[in-house]
């Protein structure tokens, strides 16, 4: 029951930091060259154990539609959860499953932690994008 209550008080303020602060993150894609743009995207399952994927768009697309093909051609497990205007939550990759070892799915943007959901977050061409399997500082 604790560890619900802490994981329901976590979407709660996580949602209130999405809604009030939307930071320098962009929130609306730009507008892209017809050349190909490319990101780099990390995800950090523990310490040593992380894998590396580049991701080629033309046109802009969120971060969660990104995650979510990466983690099919990887054969990953991925699961989300859809808290509707305050938007998407990824709570899993693989095998880790937010709340286990009291650690969540979070993401970095140029090694900056995003406080944006990742269904509003469009990517621009060269930036690193590092998913984290971290304990939450919320």
């Amino acid at each position: 029951m604790k560890k619900l209550s802490i994981f329901i008080i976590l979407i709660i303020a996580v949602g209130a930091i999405f809604y009030f602060w939307q930071g320098n993150i962009n929130t609306r894609p730009q507008n892209l060259s017809s050349s190909d743009n490319k990101i780099t995207v990390s995800f950090q399952f523990s310490e040593q154990d992380i894998k590396q994927a580049n991701f080629e768009f033309k046109t802009p697309v969120n971060l969660s539609t990104i995650t979510e093909f990466i983690s099919n051609q990887e054969a990953w497990n991925y699961q989300v959860e859809d808290y509707g205007d305050m938007g998407i939550l990824i709570t899993q990759i693989r095998d880790k499953e937010n709340g286990q070892d009291q650690k969540y799915w979070q993401y970095f943007v140029n090694n900056e932690q995003a406080q944006i959901s990742v269904d509003k977050y469009f990517p621009n061409n060269g930036e690193n994008i590092e998913w984290k399997f971290i304990e939450s500082e919320f």
